[in-house]
């Protein structure tokens, strides 16, 4: 994933996504978290936490979780098919 996260702060986002998609959602979500903490911290709310909370309890369905790892088998077959 070091490779894809690389590659796309370079601006190679078709490269990135080619070595591993699993680095653009990666980047994405920091940011996300990054912004949300931030905001939470400047407005001292706690709207994001809260969110992720809410957020966690759905992730916890057996159906969202089966999907997850299902995507990271098949993105491991992937890389492997690669040989990266």
């Amino acid at each position: 994933m070091r490779r894809a996260i690389h590659a796309l702060l370079n601006g190679d986002i078709g490269d990135s996504i080619l070595i591993n998609p699993y680095g653009l959602l990666f980047v994405l979500l920091a940011v996300f978290f990054i912004t949300g903490i931030v905001f939470d911290f400047v407005q001292k709310r706690h709207t994001f936490r809260d969110w992720l909370k809410k957020a966690e309890r759905k992730l916890a369905n057996k159906y969202i979780l089966a999907f997850i790892i299902l995507l990271t088998i098949l993105n491991w077959i992937w890389n492997t098919h690669k040989r990266l």
